[in-house]
């Protein structure tokens, strides 16, 4: 089959095998996918691990063309959104139902062969039905559940909570609009104008740091990550005593973050990061992007053919103007192959 295959850091039209397909599992036809701020982060490095797919991609929308075996509701020619995560079911992690955090932990789009391609093979159990018509938004499914993921380490104080969101890219608009749906007051600090404007039609307010400025956050979440040393110093400035601090960026492996560690102390701030999501709020964002699809889907503000896929990278690392998620549409798949 045709796809897009990252080999020392380039993106290049190629020939993958199609895998024997597994007992219990669905071949789809791609029919759109996202492109994640990780991907475009594995872009960059020269050589990936050796368990790495090199078919990146992992928020996706297809169409069931093949199944080993028949598994209840999902049937060949449905329209369906799949959920990449692969948890193992047996480690401790998962027993206790950290499925997100499973110690042997499998993904589509990372060790297994990903979404960039005309077909990409998923476990019936991780697929979700959904109407041909309003698909493509269906590709924020997958980081739409991380919000969801963050929002639930939140204690239960009630709403409005004053939410800060450090950061302004898909994952921090996309949670400043759940928050506000929460019915929680938010603020974003954002370095591009263009997507702290887009996110204040919803209500979110924008922040500023200056000289005075002593607001104060009852949850304050960490989007940025990657190598500077900013954003976690402003989150513990700016949240209230006993407040809570969640960190969704994504920071670079190794990097040490220098930061005023007495104010934790001081103020008895709970920090928390979170990774992923469960299969539960899996199926709540999948839910939310079902009834509030014609608000998700201006979040989607590029789309492009699968096989222009290193069009999209440039467009997304250059932030020029609104940039939060870029969609990417199949035209990988030979009409033989479609039959």
């Amino acid at each position: 089959m045709k796809a897009v295959i990252l080999q020392e850091g380039k993106l290049g039209l190629g020939e993958a095998q199609l895998l024997s397909l597994q007992e219990g599992w669905a071949r789809l036809r791609l029919r759109s996918a996202g492109l994640c701020g990780t991907d475009i982060a594995k872009c960059s490095v020269p050589h990936l691990p050796d368990n790495h797919t090199h078919i990146l991609g992992h928020e996706f929308v297809g169409v069931v063309h093949e199944m080993n075996g028949d598994y209840g509701e999902v049937k060949i020619g449905d329209t369906v959104v799949a959920m990449p995560l692969l948890p193992c079911g047996q480690c401790p992690n998962c027993v206790q139902g950290y499925t997100n955090i499973c110690m042997m932990g499998r993904a589509v789009g990372r060790t297994e062969q990903g979404a960039f391609s005309a077909f990409v093979d998923v476990p019936v159990v991780n697929l979700n039905k959904i109407s041909e018509s309003n698909s493509d938004v269906f590709i924020l499914a997958d980081p739409l559940a991380v919000c969801i993921h963050a929002n639930n380490f939140i204690s239960e104080k009630p709403a409005p909570r004053r939410c800060l969101i450090i950061g302004d890219g898909t994952i921090a608009c996309l949670q400043a609009w759940y928050q506000r749906s929460c019915g929680d007051d938010v603020w974003m600090l954002g370095k591009h104008d263009a997507p702290v404007s887009f996110i204040a039609q919803y209500g979110v307010k924008p922040f500023r740091i200056e000289e005075g400025n002593n607001d104060l956050f009852d949850v304050v979440f960490e989007s940025v990550g990657r190598s500077q040393s900013q954003t976690l110093t402003v989150a513990i400035n700016h949240v209230v005593p006993r407040g809570e601090i969640v960190v969704l960026g994504v920071f670079e492996q190794g990097y040490l973050l220098p930061m005023e560690v007495r104010k934790i102390f001081i103020k008895e701030v709970s920090l928390r990061g979170t990774n992923a999501y469960t299969r539960a709020e899996f199926d709540q964002a999948c839910q939310m992007v079902n009834d509030h699809g014609n608000d998700l889907a201006g979040f989607v503000t590029h789309w492009y053919p699968m096989s222009d896929l290193e069009s999209a990278v440039q467009v997304a690392r250059s932030k020029v103007g609104l940039v939060l998620k870029i969609g990417l549409r199949n035209d990988l798949a030979s009409e033989q192959q479609k039959e």
